[in-house]
């Protein structure tokens, strides 16, 4: 049997690619979007902007009404993050309660490094601003490409770790809550590494939208998350709607944001705070977005073609 090429999601503004297929607007009407782990996800363009609108939109504006996140957990989350530290780096190199064996060890970092390629490949040049920068992990990585970083965190903690391993008088670093912070300048690419699943659902839009106005028109972003998975992490002792309560190596348990947002739902969100993207995920583990904010010209030419 001939394998399959990898699927994604391809969504511009005017018009919509899935796969390695293509129609306008106007061709599409409603069409049955085929996920990458094969969900169907029934989707409509409406005029004025290639704005897309889906089934599992409609869900989500339940789930705003029903289930937002107070500001109590939101700080809550902050402090488990504060009280992560250099432990954080156990998760991603499977190690201590991480560790799961050598084979799914080893599916983790073979799906880890397809994230990393495709980084490297998309090529975050010039002033990059990183959201959640966390320990260094990605900061690293975006120094490779980047002339300047501005790592943002919310955790003195993190930024301490971040900054010693790093050691590059090219990052900046800002001690600021996501959730407020406003930059004072624009950047030419964006990145964000397992942050996107803290934002809940109710502010996602809203989210985007500021990311978009902190790129310069042609500006990239790029952002990776866990992907949607039945199981609970080591770590985690239940889940419930938006929440889940983890425990940390002392015993201390904390309430945290943690959505896994269907790619279907990231794609929508996209498109309507302006951005051109494409969200692919891993086998099993990952779900990563790379695109851009066009420049208008090149939004007036997408929609030209309707």
């Amino acid at each position: 049997m001939t394998s399959q090429p990898e699927k994604a999601y391809y969504i511009h503004i005017g018009y919509i690619r899935y796969g390695y297929m293509e129609c306008s607007p106007s061709e599409s009407g409603l069409m049955g979007l085929k996920g990458v782990r094969g969900r169907a996800i029934w989707a409509a363009v409406v005029d004025l902007g290639g704005v897309l609108e889906t089934t599992v939109d409609k869900e989500r504006k339940t789930v705003m009404m029903n289930d937002a996140v107070s500001l109590q957990t939101l700080e809550e989350m902050k402090r488990y993050y504060q009280a992560c530290g250099s432990k954080y780096d156990e998760i991603i190199n499977c190690q201590g309660r991480y560790d799961q064996g050598p084979e799914l060890n080893a599916r983790w970092f073979a799906e880890w490094d397809e994230v990393v390629a495709q980084l490297h490949a998309f090529h975050l040049a010039g002033d990059v601003l990183e959201l959640a920068a966390g320990t260094g992990i990605w900061t690293q990585q975006l120094l490779r490409s980047a002339s300047t970083i501005t790592s943002v965190d919310a955790s003195a903690e993190m930024l301490t770790v971040n900054q010693a391993k790093v050691a590059s008088p090219r990052v900046t670093y800002v001690l600021a809550d996501l959730f407020s912070w406003q930059p004072e300048r624009v950047y030419d690419a964006l990145f964000f590494g397992f942050w996107l699943s803290h934002v809940p659902r109710e502010q996602l839009d809203t989210f985007l939208h500021s990311c978009w106005t902190w790129l310069r028109p042609g500006g990239k972003i790029f952002f990776v998350d866990d992907a949607v998975g039945p199981t609970l992490a080591p770590d985690t002792l239940s889940r419930s709607g938006q929440i889940e309560t983890r425990i940390l190596h002392d015993g201390r348990s904390f309430e945290i944001v943690k959505n896994y947002y269907e790619a279907g739902v990231l794609v929508a969100a996209c498109v309507r705070a302006g951005f051109d993207i494409v969200i692919r995920q891993t086998a099993t583990c990952l779900q990563y977005g790379f695109g851009t904010r066009p420049h208008a010209e090149e939004s007036n030419e997408q929609l030209s073609r309707r």
